[in-house]
């Protein structure tokens, strides 16, 4: 296992941009220690500052199969996830980092973009607001400073896409009013509560779409 003074070198050969030397490095050790789970993070990070997209995500991988518990590990994965628009599996990694360390200001951080990008914009929403939250005091600190400029961006954004969505539940419902069996009107309808996050609503706007649909089909084999 490397030891502090091989992973302070290390460490600051990645953060000069001595990339390739550290990955050589690092080659050497992981080569006398297969199972040193920080070797394996750490050249997964430099290979990140190659842009070798896959070779990280392999190498970060292979330290959370080291030590299934490495929130770092699960971190940065889900950063190079976030790059390459593996949204849903971004998620998944920062939800494990976050279940690890539920204080992890930089997982809420980036789970919130993770979510913007499958446009979940309240689960975003509320990720930024956690991690601003969690650490209210560090408001100079980069993952802060974006927070705000995120929440400020996407507000608007996030408006527009909720009331459009509410908007479509309220005219369907006026139409449902009048036409309470119009199987197209419940089915929209389910889909727009699913988006507000009215999944009970929408599971019964869909099972009495299906009784409808069945009770159809039955009706037209018997004529």
């Amino acid at each position: 296992m490397l030891d502090l003074n091989a992973l302070m070198e290390i460490g600051h050969k990645i953060k000069i941009n001595d990339i390739e030397d550290a990955i050589n490095d690092l080659n050497k050790a992981i080569e006398l220690n297969p199972n040193d789970a920080n070797a394996h993070l750490l050249r997964g990070k430099a290979k990140l500052g190659l842009n070798q997209y896959k070779n990280a995500i392999d190498d970060f991988s292979k330290a959370i199969e080291l030590r299934p518990n490495y929130g770092r590990a699960y971190s940065q994965r889900g950063l190079v996830r976030i790059g390459l628009k593996q949204y849903k599996n971004a998620i998944d990694d920062y939800s494990k980092a976050i279940e690890l360390n539920p204080n992890d200001a930089n997982a809420y951080f980036h789970r919130g973009f993770a979510k913007k990008g499958l446009k979940d914009y309240q689960g975003s929403r509320e990720d930024f607001t956690k991690a601003e939250e969690i650490d209210p005091k560090n408001c100079n600190s980069f993952h802060q400073v974006l927070a705000k400029w995120n929440l400020r961006e996407y507000q608007e954004e996030i408006k527009t896409e909720f009331l459009k969505y509410q908007n479509a539940v309220d005219d369907l419902s006026k139409l449902l009013e009048t036409y309470p069996n119009d199987v197209n009107c419940l089915s929209l309808r389910a889909s727009a509560k699913r988006k507000l996050g009215d999944n009970k609503g929408a599971d019964e706007d869909d099972k009495k779409a299906d009784k409808l649909k069945s009770m159809e089909k039955k009706y037209d084999s018997m004529e």
